[in-house]
């Protein structure tokens, strides 16, 4: 299985969103969220959500109703204060072995070894063409 831990904010939608400055923070960007169907579609690769936003029952909803039976799983959140790669981390022990893993978030305290690691950036928008071409 190929799978490939999701954030969602400045992955999914970056800072440039125009509904960022009526303060709602459920916004997806719908060319990044191409962007990630397509990899998933090409690749055969599953979501797992590693983002805060599945915490949220209402950004979980939202988030199914782009990538519908694409998303598998999310990462466990035990404890709110803990690195992202270490739910990453755990998740992966409890479900894996996978082919192929990868992460793609805009915080570094995603990364984990041995896993491919894209960051994004929240300013500068979601996931780009270059950085598209790195994923799985």
């Amino acid at each position: 299985m190929k799978v490939l831990f999701l954030d969602v904010d400045g992955v999914l939608n970056h800072s440039r969103c125009p509904e960022w400055n009526n303060g709602d923070w459920r916004v997806l960007d719908q060319v990044c969220v191409h962007r990630v169907r397509r990899i998933c579609e090409e690749t055969g690769a599953k979501i797992v959500l590693s983002s805060t936003w599945r915490l949220d029952e209402e950004g979980v909803a939202l988030l199914v109703e782009q990538f519908g039976d694409l998303i598998i799983s999310k990462t466990p959140a035990k404890f709110s204060w803990r690195p992202r790669w270490q739910e990453i981390k755990e998740w992966l022990e409890d479900n894996g072995p996978v082919e192929v893993a990868c992460v793609i978030d805009d915080d570094p305290d995603a990364e984990l070894h041995g896993v491919t690691f894209v960051r994004t950036s929240f300013e500068m928008g979601g996931l780009n063409r270059h950085a598209e071409k790195r994923v799985l």
